[in-house]
């Protein structure tokens, strides 16, 4: 089945993203939730977009809400949920690193 045109433009970033998010976890090994799970899900087989992921995520909300605020963006975009993942993904693996 082919993508949504949204997910073909950053489709490296979102593969990446969303590939490398399971290993993001400065305690221990995260066990996702099954509502986890289905957000995966649905950004995976394009019935959500990365910025629906982040919102409705309860972890990222409001990282993801103070981001936009940091950076000026008022009214966020798909495009922007990639970029704070990547830099929110780059922070968790500096606080790992001794």
């Amino acid at each position: 089945m082919e993508q949504p045109k949204k997910l073909q433009k950053n489709d490296k970033e979102y593969k990446n993203v969303i590939l490398g998010r399971p290993y993001i976890c400065p305690v221990n090994y995260k066990k996702y939730t099954m509502e986890e799970m289905e957000l995966i899900h649905k950004v995976e087989n394009g019935e959500l977009d990365m910025l629906g992921y982040v919102m409705l995520n309860p972890e990222l909300k409001e990282p993801f809400s103070d981001y936009a605020r940091g950076n000026g963006i008022t009214c966020p975009t798909a495009a922007d949920a990639v970029r704070f993942l990547k830099e929110y993904e780059e922070r968790l693996y500096q606080e790992l690193l001794p």
